[in-house]
């Protein structure tokens, strides 16, 4: 397999990645702002499987690798850093789930009270 087409592969992650860190921040700003434009989690986790599928098919065919030691050690720097911008990306999910949860709680105990409200003849 030649090195480019390992650098293509990689190319078509780290664009994923940039779509879907953009994607989580605007979501953390749309529960900041009390706004409805939401990203849909299980499309962008549909997405981040069949790419990471297609990564593992190209590195599983790593049988015969063509191409020089500098570009082995370019590929490895930018797996590197896909590898980082993985952990910032799991950190704004987990970050974007709270505020959801934090939202969705804030909702069911202001149904509550309006329930209390109704229950109660005002």
């Amino acid at each position: 397999m030649k090195i480019q087409t390992l650098n293509d592969v990689v190319d078509t992650f780290e664009k994923l990645q940039i779509k879907h860190e953009a994607l989580i921040k605007g979501g953390i700003d749309c529960i900041r702002d009390k706004t409805n434009d939401l990203p849909d989690l299980d499309a962008m986790t549909d997405d981040r499987e069949r790419a990471f599928r297609n990564l593992q098919n190209a590195f599983g065919d790593m049988a015969v690798v063509e191409g020089d030691l500098e570009d082995l050690e370019g590929l490895r720097q930018r797996l590197s850093l896909v590898l980082e911008r993985e952990d910032v990306i799991k950190k704004r999910v987990e970050e974007y789930r709270a505020g959801l949860k934090e939202s969705l709680d804030r909702m069911n105990h202001g149904k509550k009270a309006l329930k209390g409200y109704g229950s109660s003849g005002f």
